[in-house]
């Protein structure tokens, strides 16, 4: 027959881990202890449920379900629904996507912001990964990317030179506020934090570029809605654009914390 559990029977330390008890672990235990622990957070919890009930259905019909992909205009994009403004707009920002990426940047030139951008992403590639055969060419290139940049991008030495007020755009807008955290200062552990936190205020407020003449994609999505064509479609524009800058941020963020956790030598400041 079977003896019982005895826990004498064992040394100190060297009781076997027991299961948890039902219910305290996994999805359930999360629930109970974070969302229905207290009569207070049981009716916070029904609330928000209550509250997500309410505009989740309609948030994904308008953005989704009942969306246009494809129109030409804002008027063929309303008639395509079954009331005007029923739905999103998409067709607004899909045939504005060159003027997102590009700003009015001369399109016989557009090769060199597309090249600035592959010779971005090399320096950045070559800066940040370890063990990298020829590191210290790499470092030097990542070094003089920002001129080499500026070569491309603003002319001269051979090439045409393009007015800042052509400047502008997502390719530009990553590169131009980009290159300042992952190149330059990307060996500084004790700087990361405050680099970042200074470096994605700066890129959330670049419309400044406005100063000397580029258009950032804020200041080019307002001049694409004052098209007669595109009227009225304000808001598709600030979700993509508040989707476009958070995605950015959040990765920049994450990979600032990934930065620290590799640099990591037990400093603490």
């Amino acid at each position: 027959m079977a003896q019982g559990f005895n826990p004498d029977q064992y040394e100190p330390g060297t009781h076997p881990d027991l299961p948890p008890p039902p219910n305290s672990s996994g999805v359930v235990g999360w629930a109970k202890a974070n969302l229905f622990s207290s009569p207070l957070n049981i009716a916070l919890t029904l609330l928000a449920l209550w509250f997500l009930w309410q505009i989740l259905p309609p948030s994904i019909h308008w953005l989704f379900s009942g969306a246009v992909w494809a129109a030409a205009d804002r008027k063929e994009c309303w008639a395509l629904m079954e009331a005007p403004r029923d739905g999103a707009c998409w067709a607004f920002i899909r045939g504005s996507l060159e003027l997102f990426l590009y700003g009015w940047y001369p399109e016989p030139e557009r090769w060199r912001v597309d090249l600035t951008f592959v010779l971005f992403a090399a320096a950045v590639f070559g800066a940040l990964r370890e063990n990298i055969p020829g590191k210290k060419y790499w470092l030097i290139f990542a070094v003089a990317f920002p001129f080499i940049a500026a070569w491309l991008l603003f002319g001269g030495f051979g090439l045409e030179a393009i007015p800042t007020n052509k400047l502008g755009g997502i390719l530009l807008t990553l590169y131009w506020q980009a290159h300042r955290l992952v190149i330059l200062p990307q060996a500084l552990k004790i700087s990361i934090p405050g680099i970042v936190n200074t470096f994605i205020g700066s890129y959330k407020d670049s419309v400044l570029v406005l100063i000397i003449g580029m258009m950032d994609i804020l200041g080019l999505g307002r001049a694409r809605l004052n098209d007669p064509e595109w009227l009225g479609l304000a808001p598709e524009l600030y979700i993509f654009i508040s989707l476009f800058f958070f995605i950015s941020c959040f990765a920049m963020s994450r990979y600032s914390l990934s930065l620290e956790r590799k640099l990591e030598t037990g400093h603490k400041s």
